[in-house]
């Protein structure tokens, strides 16, 4: 005869098993994911591996720059004494230099107007020209010296010197001003102000 031995199993053996069973595994479910900087610290340290680098991007552009204002155009102003004074410029040149003066010096008054036949190279915005007049045996010369306040705006100094035949010795030294004329050199690529 064999003995078999009896195995009492609780009633509530069952219960305590499936209990004990979905506590663990909800347990392991529950349990948070380690963030990434744990995930490093707790791997085994490995040679650093280069990541493949991204192609580079080309720089922006950069914004397209306003055009300059020019002061390229006709000038008409005031040579002193309410005299007409007169200019062009074209890139860096000031030319048709028209300018005129008057005297008045022991009861002989002398006037004249005339152009400047050289060109001024501009430095920077400033710029000096001369122009000499000799005739019915009178020399008279000028020298215009003046800057560009603006793109708009020029003055300077102009000093007369000579001699005039009528009058005798000329020396008349004055301010001058002028604007540029405003349909004057004004191209579809400037700048407006307004």
């Amino acid at each position: 005869m064999t003995m078999q031995r009896e195995t009492h199993v609780p009633k509530n053996f069952k219960s305590i098993l499936i209990a004990a069973t979905l506590l663990a595994v909800t347990a392991c479910h529950s349990k948070q994911a380690p963030a990434p900087q744990d995930t490093e610290k707790a791997a085994a340290p490995s040679a650093p591996v280069a990541a493949p680098a991204a192609p580079e991007a080309p720089p922006p552009a950069p914004p397209a720059a306003p055009k300059a204002a020019t002061m390229d155009g006709s000038w008409t102003g005031n040579s002193g004494e309410d005299l007409p004074l007169n200019f062009t410029v074209k890139g860096d040149q000031v030319s048709q230099v028209n300018a005129s003066y008057k005297q008045h010096q022991n009861g002989c008054s002398s006037f004249a107007s005339f152009s400047s036949k050289e060109t001024a190279t501009l430095n920077g915005k400033s710029f000096t020209v001369h122009g000499t007049n000799d005739m019915n045996n009178d020399h008279i010369e000028f020298s215009l010296s003046g800057s560009f306040t603006s793109d708009k705006e020029a003055s300077g100094t102009i000093h007369w010197t000579g001699k005039s035949n009528m009058c005798g010795p000329v020396d008349v030294q004055a301010k001058w001003t002028a604007k540029k004329d405003s349909d004057s050199g004004d191209s579809p690529d400037s700048v407006d102000e307004n």
